[in-house]
């Protein structure tokens, strides 16, 4: 009998996720403690490890980046139907189906196309998210063909039989993702803006690490907080508090616009930030000046 080379289902996940998958902080970044920076690593690469695990991966780009939820996961489905791991799993999941006795014969292998098939499934319900006349492209529609493979794979009758539905409920004991957000998809929709504020919420974190405050992101319905740390971005208008970063009574921020007279820009801020003190910086190094009080707030009592 042909010896048939099936894919881990994990791996489904893993690949549309290569190496870039949202770890637990140790206060390193690439080897560096966060906040030093890196000329080899984007600041939000770097400031994505900072996220505590688990987390949904839609909910940490929304909060980081401040894009649209619905466009997340869309993109995020697309990315998992198209890897080349999910094809091989369609491809070797149609080639089993012939194979004698199956899925008897093969149970272990019918459980793990199952179980595959259930996590493309899932993924595949997002691609829908925002309607075809309202935006489409070439990946959307390689990753709706994939979709339809998979429903049509799903459907067939040796897939439900309950000796492999139990085998495959066992090997999907874990929570799958319902998307694969990684680094790579990401990386490109940072404007450069976004990508200097990352670098200041970087800084501030290394100042918390050198207080001996874990330097770990929680995300809070559109914020990523750590103790009295909280940033959020402009595009998450449905968050609390003024955009930005927020450290205690502080408001750190960039300019909106670039170009701008400083003056212009910091008046806005200072609109922004009420009560908080605004601090308008035009790069990370310029947050040099304001360590020590910036320091103080940082031992202050934790956010609510």
């Amino acid at each position: 009998m042909t010896q048939i080379d099936l894919p881990n289902t994990m791996s489904v996940v893993e690949a549309a996720n290569a190496d870039h998958s949202v770890t637990q902080p140790t206060g390193h970044v690439n080897g560096r403690t966060a906040g030093q920076g890196t000329s080899e690593a984007h600041p939000t690469a770097n400031l994505w490890a900072c996220v505590q695990a688990p987390v949904n991966r839609v909910d940490a780009a929304h909060a980081l980046l401040g894009l649209d939820q619905r466009a997340l996961r869309q993109l995020g489905a697309a990315e998992m139907l198209t890897t080349p791991i999910t094809g091989s799993l369609l491809d070797n999941g149609h080639r089993i189906l012939d194979q004698p006795g199956f899925p008897h014969s093969q149970l272990e292998l019918a459980a793990e196309v199952a179980a595959g098939l259930r996590v493309l499934n899932a993924a595949g319900s997002a691609l829908e998210a925002i309607p075809t006349w309202a935006y489409d492209d070439e990946r959307l529609r390689h990753a709706r063909g994939a979709h339809a493979r998979t429903q049509a794979l799903a459907a067939h009758s040796a897939f439900h039989e309950q000796s492999v539905v139990d085998a495959a409920s066992r090997r999907t004991s874990s929570t799958f993702s319902e998307t694969a957000l990684s680094l790579r998809t990401l990386l490109p929709l940072v404007d450069s803006r976004t990508s200097l504020q990352h670098e200041l919420v970087l800084v501030v974190l290394g100042h918390a690490a050198a207080a001996g405050i874990r330097p770990a992101l929680e995300i809070r319905d559109g914020i990523a907080v750590c103790g009295r740390i909280a940033y959020r971005h402009s595009g998450n208008r449905g968050s609390e508090g003024p955009s930005g970063l927020r450290v205690g009574s502080l408001l750190i921020d960039v300019p909106d616009y670039r170009g701008e007279p400083r003056s212009v820009a910091l008046e806005r801020l200072r609109s922004r930030a009420g009560k908080r003190t605004a601090i308008l910086v035009e790069s990370a190094t310029e947050l040099t000046e304001f360590e020590a009080v910036i320091r103080a707030e940082l031992l202050g009592p934790a956010l609510p």
